[in-house]
């Protein structure tokens, strides 16, 4: 059975004033109504072995998808549901942005926005279009917010939606057109006053939040395009706002000498008391580019987890970052991972292997218990992602081949 959700058009009750504000500047062609069809949840076989990390896996068989081809983002909400977003194919070779909720012991999808063709070019978009990962927050009040780009005639724009789930409604507006090379991961992240802030790339490292009603851009870090060694394209950025109010910012970028890329970094913008400083947190990363870093609060202490030539890195943020580098085993790391704290505090990483097995990571003290799992193996450029479950487990969603198409697979943790 497919049930239907419809937009209200003058404001909506029981959500927050600051939202309701928001709804208001949304134009008519912003606003949509939702179609929602149920998703097959069937078994997928994993391997079994000495090492391997005990699971039960099953594949999410979204109707009208013909090949999902990027990294979802996923949150649970208070009830335990999970919600994901991700970049979908469907018919007539067209990217959707596809959302994917579970309700209980079943899961159902909507399309939320046709985000472009397949064979269109942009060389804006760095890295394509289906690789862009759109971020994805809840509010205090339930309501989910995410952001994504879309290609509009000859522009790319960068959108911030939101879904009520007591509710049922859908509103998205434009936070800006992006005028430079952009890259596939922003920060977002809500306030305790439900304030919403976005970080992402426009002719450099650009934040925004829509306090007054309208989200207003500020440049952070400018591309450096007329300098010997400059920074530009590829700037990618997560963010985490302290319970205090300060924002973090970490964000990888490119140094380029003499207009060739000669290495990668990751630095963090912070802003603290009324005023924005910049802080260095890896120096270099090489010529290879990291594929997923998170933050997130360990142990009351911001937390960065990145790629590291070969390794996993790690930084914890005090007034200033200190790094460290931890080995996962005798399997070497590619720069494909997500991580996050699990229900007890601890933390927990998904990451793919050199040779493309997935790994899960649980950190005990200054080591890590590493188990693969067997069965799933790297399927393009999509990387996995972590969601934490109850006492301390964990699932994992990725992106794996399955009958000869790329498939959402759930792995849960026994």
């Amino acid at each position: 059975m497919n049930s239907k959700i419809s937009i209200v058009s003058r404001g909506i009750k029981g959500i927050s004033m600051a939202f309701a504000f928001v709804l208001i500047s949304i134009s008519a062609e912003a606003q949509q109504r939702l179609s929602f069809t149920p998703v097959a949840e069937v078994q997928h076989t994993l391997s079994a072995g000495a090492n391997t990390f005990a699971a039960k896996a099953t594949a999410l068989n979204v109707t009208g998808s013909t090949e999902a081809v990027g990294t979802p983002s996923s949150i649970r909400d208070g009830s335990g549901n999970i919600h994901m977003v991700f970049v979908d194919k469907v018919a007539g070779d067209q990217f959707v942005l596809r959302y994917v909720r579970q309700k209980g012991s079943s899961w159902e999808s909507a399309e939320l926005e046709r985000l472009g063709s397949a064979s269109q070019e942009d060389g804006r978009f760095s890295r394509g279009l289906e690789k862009q990962i759109p971020s994805l927050a809840i509010d205090n009040n339930g309501t989910l917010h995410f952001t994504y780009f879309k290609v509009e005639s000859s522009s790319i724009k960068l959108y911030c939606g939101s879904i009520s789930l007591t509710q049922g409604t859908i509103a998205k507006i434009a936070v800006e057109t992006i005028t430079s090379n952009t890259s596939y991961q922003n920060g977002l992240a809500i306030d305790r006053q439900n304030i919403i802030h976005i970080s992402y790339h426009n002719e450099g490292l650009k934040y925004a939040n829509n306090k007054s009603g309208r989200f207003v851009p500020t440049m952070l870090k400018a591309n450096e395009d007329n300098k010997p060694n400059f920074v530009e394209r590829g700037v990618n950025s997560t963010m985490l706002i302290q319970p205090n109010g300060d924002i973090l910012i970490p964000y990888q970028g490119t140094h380029h000498r003499n207009w060739v890329v000669v290495a990668e970094f990751l630095d963090c913008q912070v802003y603290t008391g009324g005023v924005w400083k910049n802080m260095g947190i890896v120096g270099s990363l090489g010529m290879l580019n990291t594929h997923g870093f998170n933050i997130f609060m360990e142990n009351g202490s911001p937390t960065l987890y990145h790629y590291a030539g070969g390794t996993l890195g790690y930084a914890q943020y005090t007034g200033r970052w200190t790094k460290r580098t931890f080995g996962l085993g005798s399997e070497t790391l590619s720069s494909a991972l997500s991580a996050t704290a699990t229900s007890n505090g601890k933390s927990v990483v998904a990451w793919y292997s050199r040779n493309g097995d997935l790994f899960v990571s649980h950190r005990n003290g200054d080591s890590w218990i590493s188990k693969s799992v067997g069965g799933i193996k790297q399927y393009g450029d999509a990387f996995p992602i972590v969601v934490p479950s109850a006492n301390g487990k964990v699932e994992v969603f990725v992106r794996a081949n399955v009958q000869g198409k790329g498939t959402l697979v759930r792995v849960v943790e026994r």
